[in-house]
């Protein structure tokens, strides 16, 4: 086991990278009048675990695992309590809705998971809410309407959340999930795409109030990775045009905003390149919004060879200026003892975010375990929680969980699947919730089916 150091405090400051010389780099204001702080990480507890099989890693992230991709649907409530709705696959087979209360009112948890339904497809999306008295909300997917499930008690009721496409757009369909949020003035947003619309849906967060839904102009782009909505009503969209098949491809990382009754506008979030030498491009953003609706945005900043290998990657964040256009900051260039043999230039991965009241933003992240095998395969394993934040003198990093990448562990691979993060508010640090896969393989190209266990982790920190 190497000497892990669990806190490590880095200060990277606008302009300072010496990789990188963009223009994005110099002048980004995203400075609070706050410090930033070191949460002091408290464990991981493991609420929940299987034991199962993956021939690749798109069984290990897609198929088998607990939930997939991302561990569910993470919410704070307004008690306080913080509740995670997820995907739970059952040792016997299949999967069921499930609710676990992560840290209760009283502070204590995890709690044992509850059944909030015996079924769960796979592939169906899901957003938790919380109601002005703690109530728990869930909205899971449906081919034409969502299923609102409320807790009431210790039992758990289902009813349509009354969303008539016919009625809406003049034709039915299917409806794809983009995004569950709460924005600022804590009502409640579902966002859904069909082939020639956008869906918003809103809701008051007072107990049993109805959904409302309009029926708005498409998505903006060909792929929109992530949508929020602050409290007047505009929707927010980090989204890429990239058209496949291409050469030369069009891997810019684009901003938009949509204003209750107007059109979409767009702003280039990251300007891409198509190599060679080198592609560059930002992927996988999150979105969080200040209480003056100013955005910022964390993404993973990748740097690739004509061959698709990974020659670099780093956390990056994004804010918008005064003008409208973004800058950016690096904040992590490199890993914190998890890598693989190709070195330690690679971080940033499935970032997500947070903003806190003293206008801090907090990101977590992954690092990236990299090699490449004896047939020049590039393997890819992502883990080892980490932190950051930014506060009046710069980011701090802190690494929330100690994992061995590939250097250190070539059988079994460790690693994380894409975390969720929530505020425990008034600068009473963070809940992080991700399941580790512990796999038993040395290559993620496996033939065969072998053993893998995962684990659905909670990582409290604190200041």
């Amino acid at each position: 086991m190497r000497s892990h150091h669990v806190l490590v405090a880095v200060l990277v400051l606008a302009g300072c990278d010496k990789e990188n010389k963009d223009d994005q780099q110099h002048g980004c204001d995203i400075y609070p009048t706050a410090d930033a702080y070191l949460p002091v990480p408290v464990g991981p507890a493991t609420f929940d675990q299987l034991d199962s099989t993956a021939m690749n890693q798109s069984d290990l992230e897609m198929d088998a695992q607990l939930p997939s991709p991302r561990l569910g649907s993470l919410r704070r409530g307004p008690c306080g309590v913080v509740g995670l709705a997820f995907r739970r696959t059952l040792p016997a087979g299949g999967a069921e809705l499930a609710y676990v209360e992560l840290v209760t009112t009283a502070g204590a948890g995890p709690s044992a998971p509850e059944t909030v339904s015996p079924s769960f497809d796979p592939g169906l999306d899901l957003s938790l809410f919380y109601e002005t008295d703690c109530t728990p909300v869930i909205l899971l997917e449906g081919p034409d309407d969502w299923t609102q499930y409320t807790r009431d008690g210790g039992t758990w009721t289902s009813a349509p959340a009354g969303l008539d496409l016919e009625a809406l757009t003049g034709s039915s369909g299917h409806i794809r999930v983009e995004a569950g949020d709460v924005s600022l003035d804590g009502d409640f947003h579902l966002l859904a795409s069909t082939s020639l619309y956008l869906v918003h849906g809103t809701r008051a967060p007072s107990s049993a109030a109805p959904w409302t839904f309009e029926a708005l102009s498409g998505a903006p782009g060909t792929s929109v990775e992530h949508y929020r909505v602050d409290s007047g009503g505009t929707i927010h969209a980090a989204f890429t045009r990239t058209t496949y098949p291409c050469d030369p491809c069009d891997v810019t990382l684009y901003y938009g905003t949509l204003a209750p009754g107007g059109d979409w506008t767009t702003d280039v979030l990251q300007a891409g390149v198509w190599g060679p030498p080198l592609d560059e491009y930002a992927t996988t953003p999150y979105i969080v919004l200040a209480p003056s609706g100013r955005p910022f945005v964390a993404a993973h900043f990748v740097r690739r060879v004509v061959t698709g290998s990974f020659s670099s990657t780093e956390l990056r964040v994004y804010a918008r200026q005064e003008d409208g256009s973004f800058c950016s900051e690096v904040v992590a260039t490199a890993t914190d003892g998890y890598q693989g043999t190709d070195g330690d230039a690679f971080t940033g991965a499935l970032p997500v975010a947070d903003i806190d009241l003293a206008g801090r933003v907090h990101v977590v992240f992954l690092d990236q375990s990299i090699w490449h095998d004896s047939s020049g395969r590039m393997n890819e394993i992502r883990g080892q929680l980490r932190h950051a934040s930014r506060g009046a003198d710069g980011w701090l990093l802190t690494t929330l969980t100690d994992q061995e990448g590939q250097t250190e562990s070539p059988t079994p691979l460790v690693s994380y699947g894409a975390p969720l993060l929530a505020l425990l508010g008034e600068d009473r640090g963070i809940a992080v919730a991700a399941v580790q896969h512990t796999w038993s393989t040395d290559s993620i190209y496996s033939s065969t089916d072998v053993p893998v266990t995962y684990e659905a982790h909670l990582v409290i920190a604190v200041p």
